[in-house]
């Protein structure tokens, strides 16, 4: 797993690489009994996050001798005005993103939707559900006859401003085993903003109030809560799970390399489709043609 740090509270992390995606542990069919459920969503950020990429082209393996030294101070001195530049261009991004929608309560938007969702899952019935702003799992906690849902959310900008990307890990615990019977991650990313490199960028999602942004927020709730209604909500019996053509295709990795998408489409709308990956999680990306 890549080293990120957190240089301005809910504005943007440092990253130097993708991180590996967590194993997906497939619920079993036969948990369909469950009739009483606690939820919990968790969306920690108060704010979008704005990726960018540490430059480390310094490394104290050069400073053998006198000529690496001053390799490496070079080196440093060029991270320096790199990195302040990068975090400047995040920082200007994040700011005006909030700026232009400080109207637009995420949490309330995914909350309302998460549990509309809940609502139509025609076996697991959520009989309460908690909204928080802190990340926490039962783990240890006795959770008596309920089963427990949680989920964490999070969102951000890819490092080059073009993509929002969504993320949920859900959780679901029984009643007698304190390891989850069932895990899984959804991830959303937007179609990439159509502008030129640098701050034109940012200037498309900030145009006319934000207007693309907040579409692109909304279409991300929505498909977050029908990957979640595939992987977990929706029927539960052998044979029910949506199924559809293999595809297989690589794009841009936001972050830098490609995303290989292949496995079944679940889903189509217009353009873009639901993916079971192979390693069992969810994406919810625009096929490319």
């Amino acid at each position: 797993m890549s080293k990120a740090a957190c240089l301005a509270p809910a504005l943007l992390l440092v990253t130097t690489g993708a991180c590996s995606s967590p194993r997906h542990k497939a619920l079993d069919p036969g948990l369909a009994r469950i009739q009483d459920c606690a939820a919990r969503s968790a969306i920690p950020q108060d704010h979008i996050v704005v990726y960018f990429e540490e430059s480390k082209l310094s490394n104290p393996g050069l400073a053998t001798d006198l000529v690496g030294a001053l390799l490496m101070l070079g080196a440093r001195k060029i991270d320096d005005n790199l990195n302040r530049d990068r975090r400047a261009r995040a920082e200007t991004a994040a700011t005006a993103l909030i700026a232009e929608t400080r109207d637009f309560d995420f949490r309330r938007e995914f909350w309302s939707a998460l549990q509309s969702g809940f609502a139509r899952s025609p076996w697991l019935k959520v009989r309460s559900f908690e909204s928080a702003v802190k990340a926490e799992t039962p783990s240890g906690v006795d959770l008596g006859n309920r089963s427990y849902l949680t989920l964490h959310t999070s969102y951000r900008l890819s490092i080059d401003h073009r993509t929002l990307v969504l993320s949920t890990h859900a959780k679901l615990f029984v009643p007698g085993n304190r390891e989850p019977a069932y895990f899984g991650d959804f991830t959303y990313y937007s179609g990439p903003a159509s502008a030129p490199e640098g701050s034109a960028i940012v200037a498309t999602w900030v145009k006319d109030r934000a207007a693309a942004y907040r579409e692109a927020l909304k279409d991300g709730i929505r498909a977050t809560v029908q990957m979640l209604e595939i992987d977990v909500l929706g029927p539960r019996s052998p044979g029910d799970a949506p199924r559809g053509e293999e595809v297989g295709f690589s794009q841009d990795d936001v972050d830098g390399g490609t995303i290989a998408v292949r496995g079944p489409v679940l889903a189509t709308q217009g353009n873009r489709v639901i993916v079971r990956l192979r390693d069992g999680n969810l994406v919810s990306v625009t096929r490319k043609r």
